[in-house]
C-alpha cells in the first residue's frame, strides 16, 4: 500500500497546530496575570 501526503496540507496543519499552541500558551498566561491581580 502506497501512501502519499500533499506537503500544503501538511504544512497547513503544522501553521494551525504552532498557532494553536501559541494562543494557548497566551491566553494560559493572561488568566494567571489576570488572577494574580484579582487576588490584590
Amino acid at each position: 500500500m502506497t501512501v502519499t501526503y500533499n506537503a500544503w496540507l501538511v504544512a497547513l496543519s503544522y501553521l494551525i497546530a504552532v498557532v494553536a499552541s501559541f494562543t494557548a500558551l497566551e491566553l494560559g498566561s493572561r488568566v494567571t496575570l489576570s488572577a494574580r491581580r484579582a487576588a490584590r
